[in-house]
C-alpha cells in the first residue's frame, strides 16, 4: 500500500458540505488545511475554529492570481465547481465548461504550491444512467453538461498532472447525506420534513441506491491523499445498496413512527437515476478505506444538528 507522509493539504471548495467534513477530518488528524473558499461564503463561518485552518479567498476563475509564496502544502483535494444548483445550472454548457479550466488552474497552483498528489472529487453523473454496478472502469457515458464536464475535468487534469509530474487520484461520488448538505436533497428533506411533522412528498422509491454519510466521503478522499493509486478513479460510496423506499422507512421509523409517507406523490423526472450501487472493494483494497457510518446511525447524527 502507499502511504504519503501528508502535514498539510489544500481544499479548494472548503465551504462545501464536503469541504467543511474534509476540514474538520484534516483537524481530527492533525494536518494543516489551506482552505481556498470564494470571497463572500457565506459559510464561512462553519469551517472548524483552528490554529491548523488557513483560509485564502479567491474566486474559482481566479485561482491563477492566488499568490503561492508562503503556501506549501503536500496534496491539494479539488472540490470547487460551479453552477450546481438545480437541473437547468448543470445543463448550461458555458457555465459548466469553465469548470473545466478552473480545474487545471487548480493542477498548476498545486505545483506551484508544492504538491505531490491532486485529488479530484468528480461524481456519479459521469457515468450516466445504468444498471451496472460502479466501479472505476465502468463506461462513462454523461447525458448532462454537469456529467460531461466532470469527465473532462478528470481526464484533463490527469494528463496536465502527468506533465508536472504530480500523482492525480479522481474520484466519483456517489450520494452524500449529512450536515449542511442542502434540504433540497432527498435525504435533507426527508429528514427535515418529519422533524417538521409534516408528510414528505415522495416518489414510489422504486430507485436503487447507495448513501455515503458526509464524514466517510471525507475519510475516503484523505485515504485517497494518502494511499490513493495515481492514474487511478475510485468510486465512493457506502458499498451497499437497497430501494429508496427502504431508506425512507427507516428514516420514519427513527425520527417519526407512524408517521404517513407521501409515497408515489411525486413523479419521477424525466431523467431519474434508477440504479445507482457500486463496489468499493478497490478504494478498500488500495487505501484501507471502510466506511464506519451506517445509515441509520447518519440519520441521528444528521437529524441532531436540525433546529425545527
Amino acid at each position: 500500500m502507499i502511504s504519503r507522509d501528508i502535514s498539510r493539504v489544500i481544499i479548494s471548495g472548503a465551504t462545501s458540505s464536503i469541504g467543511i467534513a474534509l476540514c474538520e477530518e484534516c483537524v481530527t488528524n492533525g494536518i494543516g488545511v489551506v482552505a481556498i473558499i470564494r470571497p463572500d461564503s457565506s459559510k464561512r463561518s462553519l469551517l472548524p475554529s483552528s490554529r491548523l485552518i488557513e483560509i485564502v479567498e479567491s474566486e474559482l476563475s481566479d485561482y491563477d492570481n492566488i499568490e503561492s509564496e508562503g503556501i506549501n502544502a503536500d496534496a491539494f483535494i479539488h472540490l470547487a465547481w460551479c453552477s450546481t444548483d438545480g437541473a437547468a445550472a448543470r445543463d448550461n454548457t458555458y457555465a459548466q465548461a469553465d469548470n473545466i479550466q478552473a480545474t487545471l488552474k487548480a493542477v498548476e497552483l498545486a505545483e506551484r504550491c508544492g504538491c505531490t498528489v491532486f485529488v479530484g472529487a468528480g461524481s456519479q453523473a459521469e457515468y450516466g444512467r445504468t444498471n451496472e454496478v460502479l466501479t472505476g472502469d465502468t463506461e462513462c457515458n454523461p447525458e448532462t453538461a454537469y456529467g460531461m464536464t466532470k469527465l473532462c475535468a478528470g481526464m484533463l487534469s490527469r494528463l496536465m498532472c502527468r506533465q508536472k509530474g504530480i500523482d492525480h487520484v479522481w474520484t466519483r461520488i456517489l450520494s452524500a447525506y449529512g450536515p449542511n448538505c442542502s434540504k433540497r436533497t432527498v435525504i435533507s428533506y426527508t429528514v427535515d420534513t418529519l422533524l417538521r411533522g409534516e408528510k414528505p412528498v415522495l416518489s414510489d422509491g422504486r430507485q436503487v441506491w447507495d448513501f455515503i454519510y458526509i464524514s466517510d466521503v471525507a475519510k475516503a478522499l484523505l485515504s485517497c491523499v494518502r494511499s490513493g493509486v495515481s492514474d487511478k478513479t475510485y468510486v465512493i460510496g457506502y458499498g451497499k445498496s437497497k430501494p429508496l423506499r427502504e431508506y425512507f422507512e427507516a428514516v420514519r421509523d427513527i425520527l417519526s413512527p407512524g408517521q404517513e409517507m407521501g409515497f408515489g406523490e411525486r413523479p419521477y423526472n424525466a431523467d431519474a437515476v434508477m440504479h445507482l450501487e457500486c463496489d468499493i472493494s478497490e478504494l478498500t483494497a488500495d487505501t484501507g478505506f471502510v466506511p464506519t457510518v451506517g445509515f441509520e446511525e447518519g440519520i441521528r447524527r444528521l437529524a441532531d444538528t436540525y433546529i425545527v
